[in-house]
């Protein structure tokens, strides 16, 4: 028996991922700086594409309105002429079988 304790040394431990590096605490914070630019670049990108979508939405429905305002006046016109139609040829047929 040897009167000298044996020292053992802990082995680190990389919790559920055995072969991952750890990360020292600048790593760490280079890491997320990182991933936080790349995230604000992402949603300021999306912000872009989303103020010109709300651009052209703006635009067609300006567009429609006016298109719906013209098709209404056209149905309008249609129905004036169509009336005026009828009753010249209700008043020709009239005049026809009266012998006139």
């Amino acid at each position: 028996m040897s009167t000298t304790p044996e020292t053992t040394t802990a082995k680190p431990s990389n919790g559920p991922f055995p072969f991952a590096m750890p990360f020292t605490g600048e790593a760490w914070a280079k890491a997320m700086h990182d991933g936080f630019e790349r995230s604000k670049a992402f949603w300021d990108e999306y912000a872009k594409l989303e103020a010109q979508g709300l651009a052209h939405a703006r635009t067609v429905m300006g567009e429609q309105g006016k298109l719906g305002v013209e098709a209404m006046t056209y149905v309008a016109g249609l129905g004036h002429e169509w009336r005026k139609l009828a009753f010249e040829s209700t008043k020709r047929t009239m005049d026809m079988l009266a012998g006139r």
